[in-house]
């Protein structure tokens, strides 16, 4: 009798126990989520900015990025936590970032706007930078004034907003003396040790004129009792980032 009432008091606690827990909810996993930051953007064309992805999972450790329209946004990469965008042409076109792991998408929506009337748009059919000095002239406040062109490898005329560096110097050639030979020296010196350096104006200073050619003014002025007669020299280190391989391409052109 014993043994049967315990084996019945088991039974009933297996019974009360299968109750119980056929009355709690199942567990469910945390679902993934993926962020892309920012989550929306309007860059201009011939701009680039970087996006970032997220992933409340842990095992997504990185993420796979694919642009909805590669002819209005590019993307410099496939795969990484953080990409640089290129903003192409104007439009739209959806970001997309997916975890490694997860498989789970987060997505940016990336706006190009049109660009105003008369603006120079990125020449993005090539690659390159090619640049030619036409001239130099000299206003009434002795601040040189540079005319340039810059094309890529195909002639196309290139966009102010497509060059990522400009650095300008200005020299004379000093009279020789006896047993020296002559030499240029610039105009523009470090005040601290007198070193020649470059104009302190940069890409700030530069003009893309409505025929797409460009003019870059110098922040220094020449001494007010310059040898006009005498020679000159302007040399330029440009830089252009080409947006569609996120390569930069130098040119370093001299006008004398």
């Amino acid at each position: 009798m014993k043994g049967t009432l315990q084996q019945a008091g088991y039974l009933l606690v297996g019974i009360l126990a299968m109750v119980a827990l056929s009355g709690c909810p199942p567990v469910v996993p945390p679902t993934t989520v993926v962020t892309v930051s920012p989550d929306s953007a309007d860059v201009e064309a011939g701009q680039t900015i970087t996006l970032e992805a997220d992933s409340n999972s842990t095992l997504d450790t990185t993420f796979a990025w694919t642009t909805s329209n590669a002819g209005v946004v590019a993307v410099d990469q496939t795969s990484g936590t953080s990409i640089t965008i290129h903003a192409v042409a104007a439009g739209t076109a959806t970001i997309t970032a997916t975890g490694s792991s997860s498989g789970e998408a987060g997505t940016a929506l990336i706006t190009v706007p049109q660009s105003p009337a008369g603006t120079i748009q990125p020449a993005l059919q090539a690659a390159g930078l090619n640049v030619t000095i036409t001239g130099v002239t000299i206003p009434a406040d002795r601040k040189p004034e540079v005319a340039f062109t810059a094309t890529n490898t195909k002639g196309q005329t290139i966009a102010k907003s497509e060059l990522s560096a400009m650095r300008a110097i200005l020299t004379h050639l000093e009279a020789a003396g006896d047993g020296e030979v002559a030499k240029f020296a610039s105009y523009i010196v470090n005040g601290a040790n007198g070193q020649a350096t470059y104009d302190s104006g940069q890409l700030n200073n530069l003009t893309q004129l409505a025929d797409g050619s460009f003019v870059f003014k110098f922040n220094t002025a020449i001494p007010a009792g310059y040898d006009a007669s005498g020679v000159h020299q302007v040399g330029f280190q440009i830089a252009r980032l080409y947006a569609v391989n996120n390569l930069t391409y130098p040119a370093n052109p001299i006008y004398t």
